[in-house]
């Protein structure tokens, strides 16, 4: 059996929905832009594109704890060098200490030279501190001079 479909033109389908009593309430300019909006609308509501467009994707994760650092800070830069002879008397000892992981403390760095605590200007930040410290006097000529850096990882 074939069935007939009754389809309104558009115009005919905005009078039917935009009409109080049978009379037609929408009338010239203002018909024209209500047809622009509905049609746009259905556009967006019906999503004519679908096929071109992504699936959603959606996930979750959960933070259970921090990253582990399981690198030590470490030294390098030594002026003057590790082993080094003829150096002047009137040197400076700079030191760099490094971390690639969490970083350092700078509360945990300490310098000694020859055995005594000193106070090395401390410049940079926690992936990379320099330490600059300047004798407040010269060191002997042929003097054996021993230096010791200690820090500690930002990470726990």
């Amino acid at each position: 059996m074939n069935k007939k479909r009754n389809l309104l033109s558009p115009r005919e389908n905005l009078t039917q929905y935009f009409s109080v009593n049978n009379q037609n309430i929408i009338s010239g300019k203002i018909r024209i832009l209500l047809v622009f909006a509905i049609f746009l609308t259905a556009l967006s509501s019906e999503n004519l594109f679908a096929a071109n467009q992504m699936a959603i994707d959606s996930y979750s994760f959960k933070i259970v704890s921090a990253p582990l650092d399981s690198t030590s800070p470490y030294t390098l830069g030594h002026l003057p060098l590790k082993s080094a002879v003829e150096v002047s008397a009137e040197t400076n000892i700079i030191v760099h200490i490094k971390d690639d992981g969490a970083g350092v403390d700078i509360n945990s760095i300490k310098m000694s030279v020859n055995g005594q605590i000193v106070s090395p200007v401390i410049s940079g930040t926690p992936s990379e501190y320099v330490l600059n410290y300047n004798p407040s006097t010269n060191f002997a000529i042929g003097q054996q001079v021993f230096v010791t850096i200690q820090a500690s990882d930002l990470a726990p």
